[in-house]
């Protein structure tokens, strides 16, 4: 019989587990700093898993922060594992920053704050190049999805045919034993070959994704500058110009002359019950003017369009 002998430690693995935090440091109170840029967010240095209390008091509402190994370390600090979810790139969410330290404090630890909400994450052109590595990642993905999608669709209407070819033309035997079991496996049939043409569907429409991300950076260089400059040049009408102006100066625009096209008030009117009205067909639909009468309803927006001039009841 084999008898079982442990492997003595070495000097390395002593030192490791003496540098590992005990159970009783973790239940001293300690230095913690909630740092918050705009680059990492914000980050609580100073605790780690299991530390009494502060799991509790920094996940609970309005708190609402997040335990993570993955989060980069600081040479002064040290490593945290505490986060603020969605602060990357904003300001600082004073109201839960403020909640948790009272809570900290509360819990008997020192608690430093440091904000700075004023020094940028990215420059432009490494924001864009950000923008452009997370286009070709998701070029990648959608390519290998559609592979999947493309081969699982392939996969099915394959095995469809091998039982249509078995059936070789088998009507349905009505009154038969087997009856039943055919059109259950008929039906079995008929919807495996819907998901694959589904399949086969989400897949195109995942090859267009993986194309538009992937001329995302040549339509970001080329494009999108050349249509900034045709839309700055292009010249804008005088109606355009006064509805902006009214729009920037707070004005309201109540007359109806003042909206409605010229062609409008030369249209051709028809009378009914004492009341003028005029319905014109214009670019955003039918549009209802009433200029007097009890039926007056002002100017409405209508749903379907019309060609030329119509009675209006």
């Amino acid at each position: 019989m084999l008898e079982h002998r442990p492997t003595p430690l070495t000097s390395g693995a002593l030192s490791d587990f003496s540098t590992a935090p005990s159970l009783e440091g973790r239940n001293q109170m300690s230095r913690i700093t909630i740092r918050h840029n705009r680059q990492l967010g914000t980050l609580v240095y100073g605790t780690c898993r299991g530390m009494t209390g502060i799991g509790k008091a920094l996940t609970e509402w309005p708190c609402n922060f997040r335990g993570s190994e993955n989060l980069p370390d600081d040479e002064e600090l040290g490593d945290p594992f505490w986060y603020l979810p969605h602060s990357r790139r904003r300001r600082a969410d004073t109201y839960k920053i403020d909640a948790a330290v009272a809570r900290l404090r509360e819990l008997g630890h020192e608690v430093d704050v440091e904000i700075d909400d004023t020094t940028p994450a990215v420059d432009f052109a490494g924001f864009m190049e950000e923008k452009y590595d997370r286009a070709s990642d998701r070029a990648a993905y959608q390519q290998y999805m559609a592979r999947r999608e493309f081969w699982t669709s392939d996969t099915i209407r394959a095995a469809n045919q091998r039982t249509y070819d078995m059936l070789n033309g088998q009507p349905i035997l009505v009154g038969h034993h087997s009856e039943h079991r055919h059109r259950r496996l008929l039906d079995r049939l008929w919807q495996r070959e819907g998901k694959a043409w589904a399949l086969y569907d989400k897949a195109k429409h995942r090859i267009d994704r993986a194309t538009a991300a992937a001329n995302f950076r040549a339509y970001k260089e080329t494009q999108a500058p050349r249509s900034a400059a045709s839309s700055a040049s292009k010249p804008i009408s005088a109606e355009s110009a006064r509805h902006w102006k009214s729009m920037a100066t707070g004005g309201r625009i109540t007359s109806w002359r003042s909206r409605a096209p010229r062609s409008w008030k030369n249209s051709r009117k028809s009378t009914t019950g004492g009341a003028s009205s005029t319905r014109r067909v214009c670019m955003s639909g039918v549009r209802t003017i009433s200029r007097w009468g009890t039926s007056s309803r002002g100017l409405t927006e209508a749903g379907t369009r019309s060609l030329g001039s119509i009675r209006s009841r």
